[in-house]
């Protein structure tokens, strides 16, 4: 399989510092993160879980693992559906970039980029869904917009 990256880019009128707070508190991630809060210790190698309540219980349907953290401009992790048909081994997570860069004082582009999909299994159909014909995470970073420029 050719390389296949899903990147999405927006502006946003806030600070590095003021979206990387939307990025890691859970607070601000269950609002964007389809209800998931991001749970973690926010170091390298440390565990990432996106916890939600479901039917009442607490459930991870996301987990991974911080792979760099250059706080506020850049945040890598792995993912991987715990209930997925594949195994869940490390050679089994796409990546998630996340990319913040400062163009003036009030001013920042965030680039979200999901990839690894030629070496994953299933990376097809993996790719295909997150791809939302071309829009990836447009509504995603939109929200992430809105909840920075909030603060």
């Amino acid at each position: 399989m050719e390389q296949k990256i899903i990147q999405n880019t927006i502006k946003i009128n806030a600070t590095p510092h003021q979206i990387w707070e939307v990025l890691t508190l859970a607070e601000h991630t269950q609002k964007y993160m389809y209800g998931c809060k991001a749970i973690s210790t926010w170091e390298e190698g440390a565990l990432l879980k996106w916890e939600m309540l479901h039917e009442g219980k607490l459930f991870i349907p996301v987990e991974g693992i911080i792979l760099t953290i250059e706080k506020p401009f850049v945040l890598t992790y792995t993912v991987i559906d715990p209930y997925a048909d594949y195994d869940n081994i490390i050679e089994n997570h796409l990546q998630v970039n996340y990319h913040i860069e400062a163009i003036n004082e009030n001013e920042s582009r965030l680039t979200i980029s999901h990839y690894g999909f030629e070496t994953v299994e299933s990376g097809e159909k993996r790719y295909e869904e997150i791809y939302n014909d071309g829009k990836g995470w447009e509504s995603i970073v939109q929200q992430i917009k809105n909840l920075a420029e909030a603060l």
